[in-house]
Order: C-alpha cells, then sequence, then structure tokens
C-alpha cells in the first residue's frame, strides 16, 4: 500500500543559508592568513634553526682537522728533534772516546819524557862538595871543554890623521864609516872587545891613493917608486897592527905595501 504524503511548501524551510555579512568574512580571511603566517613563520625558524646546526657542526669539523694537522706537525718536529739529539750525543761520545785516548797518549808520551829527564840527570857531571877543617867549602866538579868565542870583527872605513909631533898615527872613531867611501883610504876590521884589529887598503879608494901618493907615504911602511903615480899598481903585503886608546885606534905596526 502507498501512501502519498503532501508536502507543504510554505512549511520547508529553504536549504540556502542566510546571507552572510562582509565583517564576518573579512574576519575569517584575516584569521586565515594569520594561521598561514603562522605555520610559515614556524617553518623558516625550524629551516634556519637546522641550517646553523649544520654549520655549527662543519665548524667544529674544520677545527677537528686543524687540531689534528698541527698535532701531527708539532710531533713530526719533535721526531726530528729527538733525532738529532740522539745523533749529537752519538758524536759527542765517539768525540769523548777520541779525547780520552788522545790524553792516554799524552800521558805516555808524558811518561817517557819524564824518564828521560831522570837519566840526563843521572847522567850530569858530579859535583863533590868536602868541607875543611877551616868551615870553608872546596867543590870538584867535572868540566865541559869550553868552545872557543867566536871573534866578532867589525868592518869600518876611515884615513889616518897625520903623525903628532911623536910620529903617532892614529884613526878617530868619529871619522870612522861603515859603508864603503872612495873617500875613505883604508878598511878596518876592528874586535872591540879585545881593542885590536889591523888595516889595509879601500880598493875603492885607489884613485885618492895614486891622486896623492905623497900624503898616502906617511901611512904606510917606507917604499920606493919612481914611475907615473897615475899607472902605479899598489897592493898589500902585510897588514898594518892597530890597538884601541880612548877614542882612538893607534897605530902599532904600519901597513907595508907593494908598489909597481
Amino acid at each position: 500500500m502507498s501512501a502519498t504524503r503532501e508536502i507543504n511548501i510554505d512549511t520547508i524551510t529553504p536549504l540556502v543559508e542566510a546571507p552572510v555579512s562582509d565583517s564576518m568574512v573579512a574576519a575569517d580571511t584575516v584569521a586565515t592568513m594569520e594561521v598561514a603566517n603562522t605555520t610559515s613563520y614556524q617553518y623558516s625558524s625550524e629551516a634556519q634553526a637546522n641550517g646553523n646546526g649544520d654549520l655549527i657542526a662543519w665548524i667544529g669539523v674544520g677545527l677537528s682537522i686543524c687540531v689534528g694537522l698541527f698535532a701531527w706537525k708539532l710531533i713530526d718536529n719533535l721526531k726530528k728533534d729527538v733525532k738529532k739529539l740522539r745523533t749529537y750525543c752519538d758524536v759527542s761520545k765517539e768525540t769523548n772516546d777520541k779525547l780520552i785516548m788522545r790524553i792516554d797518549r799524552l800521558n805516555e808520551e808524558m811518561n817517557v819524557l819524564n824518564q828521560k829527564i831522570v837519566n840526563i840527570r843521572n847522567n850530569a857531571p858530579t859535583r863533590i862538595v868536602e868541607t875543611n877543617p877551616h868551615g870553608t867549602h872546596t867543590e870538584y866538579e867535572k868540566k865541559q871543554p869550553q868552545k872557543p868565542k867566536k871573534v866578532v870583527t867589525q868592518i869600518r872605513y876611515a884615513t889616518l890623521q897625520s903623525p903628532d909631533e911623536n910620529g903617532v898615527l892614529r884613526f878617530s872613531e868619529r871619522s870612522m864609516v861603515e859603508a864603503s867611501s872612495p873617500q875613505k883610504m883604508f878598511l878596518l876590521e876592528i874586535d872591540p872587545s879585545t881593542g885590536t884589529g889591523i888595516y889595509r887598503i879601500n880598493p875603492s879608494a885607489m884613485g885618492l891613493i895614486v891622486g896623492d901618493l905623497q900624503m898616502f907615504r906617511d901611512f904606510v911602511k917606507p917604499f920606493t917608486f919612481s914611475g907615473n903615480p897615475m899607472n902605479a899598481n899598489i897592493q898589500d903585503k902585510k897588514f898594518g897592527k892597530i890597538t884601541k886608546q880612548g877614542n882612538f885606534w893607534v897605530v902599532e905596526e904600519p901597513l907595508e905595501i907593494s908598489i909597481y
């Protein structure tokens, strides 16, 4: 069986909603935007926080690497220093060993020298001292033969002074020179320690001698010559002897010459 219900149109509530006001729409829009902004800000904050965390992590990794490299370099340098120190110690030890060996050799050489000194002292001339009743000492000593003293002669050049009133010839020390001079007739060999010497013709003064042969006669033993003096050949025959007297060297025996 079917039943038919009548529908009263007037009693049906319209399905269309009541019109919404503009203020309500605006409020809903603002609320929606605030929610969206809040959500976006929260997302950005979370992203920024995540980014900062990654940066700090990378910085930490970089610092760790730097510290590791520094530590490795430091350890490497320490190893090198230790190696150098060990090498130096080895060299020093070797040097010390060599020095010790050298000192030992020197000690041995000193002992040998000391023994030689002792032997020399034992073989030295002995000295015997005897005491006589008067309390004086007499010494007996083995004497080594003394070497003759070497005669040191001096070479001088000079001309004799004219004979004095007694006929004495002499050389003045003030007129003597060490270098050969054609103005000095004679060459002297003197020994100041003994006060003796000889004199002879100065070869470089031959021109002066033949030029004044008359004066030359007064300084030597008598001789005869009748030729041209400029052509004369004069030589020593026997050296003259002189001795020191004060500031003069006096002729003890005149020079003897040969002339032709």
